[in-house]
């Protein structure tokens, strides 16, 4: 039997048939220290390009009140156009999501296989971060 981690709690379930991600709450309460940075772990091919150029794929950060997924890839170096989604408490969201101290956070880049996309809640994520990512591009390339 697979249980949620303790800062998960399942408030909707979808039958079987048709799969579709489980709505999910994160309860802050378990996420983490406030107070602490947060925790991040870089994967697949993400873990890749940091490894060839000698970054860390796991550290901590400490992080601005107004820190969301695009804050901490342009943090990191990452190429926007790489990465799919992000683990924020064991659940998966876009790029827009606000990451507080204490979060545990995981990058996750295009390529994962098969279903697993969409059973995850992934295909949904990507969806979101391209839908937004002409903005970031053009962004920083202002601020350039």
């Amino acid at each position: 039997i697979l249980l949620p981690p303790p800062s998960v709690s399942v408030t909707q379930t979808y039958p079987p048939f048709g799969w579709s991600r489980s709505r999910v709450s994160v309860n802050r309460e378990y996420a983490g220290d406030m107070s602490s940075p947060i925790k991040v772990h870089i994967l697949a091919s993400l873990q890749r390009f940091r490894e060839e150029r000698g970054l860390p794929v796991a550290l901590e950060l400490e992080v601005p009140d107004d820190a969301d997924g695009w804050w901490l890839a342009a943090e990191l170096g990452l190429p926007y156009e790489s990465i799919e989604g992000m683990f924020v408490n064991h659940v998966i969201y876009g790029l827009d999501q606000p990451v507080k101290p204490g979060d545990r956070v995981a990058l996750v880049p295009y390529g994962t296989p098969g279903p697993h996309r969409v059973y995850l809640g992934l295909f949904e994520a990507g969806v979101a971060t391209r839908g937004n990512l002409a903005e970031h591009v053009k962004a920083d390339g202002e601020d350039s």
